[in-house]
């Protein structure tokens, strides 16, 4: 049997790695560099060798914004393609023996499916591939059959229901706030403090600080709301909680609670750039997080991640509602970001009926960064022993690259 590599290729970053692996060997920027010193002059650079030659290197995304949508790059992704292959060489697999499933990004078109399958066969010559909706590879990941998938992407936020385990693509809506937009306000608000993270090493000291210095805050209007409950905690008064009847009381003094603890842990902030500078900076800790949740700071005119997410919900059926809000799913990189689920709670409790429990799945944990990765990995697992969820080589020069449509994994039954 031929050896499964499962391929993810983001606006952001790429994972690549065997499927029966507990998270990607290799999970590197979508970017190519290229050489600008003389002695190397245009050679292609990718992954490590980015970050081991920053100084001499000029990057390029593979997967860039327009005003009419996302442009693919098909000649650096196709060079960046055959980087990856030649790692899965270096682990001694022959191309010809490659199987490949990938998780399909929401970037991708029809057009663009055409195109890649045709790459992988006709350029590449691998075995088999196939791509599956990434989505429904959130959603196996979840291990839960009902629910909604909140994928906050670098361009874009996609808010998926599911119901049964299946997809409802029909009820499914974008929110155009994503993690490259917390990254650029973030760069602003650094650069107010005298910090320019402009290029390619700053966005790698911004992504460290998403990931150990920021969290979700409370606007005050929340914390006017819920000052009671705050006084409570702050006194470590407890008693007083028991007397109090508003809804979702237990889960309201854990939320706060957390988001409170998270304040305090990031109080008095002190951020170190390249040259070892320090820099004080407790606000931006949380404020560059507010455009998911008032875009207007940002100069979007549509209405918050919490206002998306409860359209998506009214615009299912009745009955099904309570199951959807009761089993949020959170995936990507920025959903790490301490705290996003609890402010989001509250957000959403000024938008739900009165009875509605809000509930989330899953943790914070590095595993977000490749959730839908690991959801491949298990479609692998299931289907292994019948590889006829994968197109081979016979059925795409009998087919042609149209059949990449008939074949897409869309269901997990």
């Amino acid at each position: 049997m031929d050896p499964l590599y499962i391929l993810e290729i983001g606006a952001h970053t790429t994972k690549f790695g065997l499927f029966s692996t507990a998270k990607p060997k290799h999970v590197l920027q979508s970017v190519t560099g290229v050489c600008k010193l003389e002695e190397k002059k245009n050679k292609k650079v990718y992954g490590k060798e980015i970050d081991e030659n920053l100084s001499g290197i000029i990057v390029e995304p593979i997967i860039r914004p327009t005003f009419s949508g996302v442009l693919i790059d098909w000649d650096q992704l196709e060079e960046f393609i055959d980087y990856l292959l030649v790692q899965a060489e270096k682990d001694g697999i022959e191309r010809s023996d490659l199987e490949i499933l990938n998780s399909r990004s929401p970037y991708f078109k029809d057009k663009d499916d055409e195109t890649l399958t045709e790459i992988m066969f006709e350029k590449f010559g691998i075995d088999s591939f196939n791509n599956g909706r990434q989505p429904l590879f959130s959603l196996i990941s979840s291990s839960t059959v009902t629910g909604l998938l909140v994928d906050i992407g670098e361009l874009t936020t996609r808010v998926t229901p599911y119901y049964k385990g299946t997809i409802m693509y029909h009820y499914a809506d974008d929110f155009s706030v994503g993690g490259a937009h917390l990254s650029q306000y973030l760069s602003q608000l650094m650069s107010d403090e005298g910090l320019y993270l402009n290029d390619y090493e700053g966005e790698k000291l911004l992504n460290d600080f998403k990931s150990n210095h920021s969290f979700a805050g409370m606007t005050e209007e929340l914390e006017e709301k819920y000052s009671t409950f705050i006084n409570i905690i702050n006194s470590e008064s407890n008693n007083e909680k028991k007397k109090n009847e508003q809804k979702n009381i237990d889960e309201i003094f854990v939320r706060l609670k957390k988001m409170i603890e998270f304040k305090k842990l990031r109080e008095n902030c002190i951020f170190t750039d390249f040259a070892g500078r320090k820099y004080s900076i407790s606000k931006t800790t949380s404020q560059f997080v507010e455009p998911l949740f008032q875009p207007g700071i940002i100069g979007k005119t549509e209405e918050g991640l919490q206002n998306t997410i409860s359209k998506v919900i009214k615009n299912c059926d009745l009955n099904i509602r309570g199951d959807l809000v009761n089993n949020i799913v959170f995936t990507g990189s920025t959903a790490r970001i301490g705290g996003i689920q609890d402010r989001l709670f509250f957000e959403l409790q000024q938008l739900m009926p009165q009875n509605a429990k809000i509930g989330f799945y899953g943790s914070t944990d590095e595993s977000l960064s490749y959730f839908s990765w690991l959801g491949g990995c298990l479609c692998g697992r299931l289907w292994r022993e019948n590889n006829s969820f994968l197109i081979d080589k016979h059925t795409y020069q009998e087919e042609g690259k149209q059949i990449v449509h008939e074949k897409i994994i869309e269901s997990v039954f």
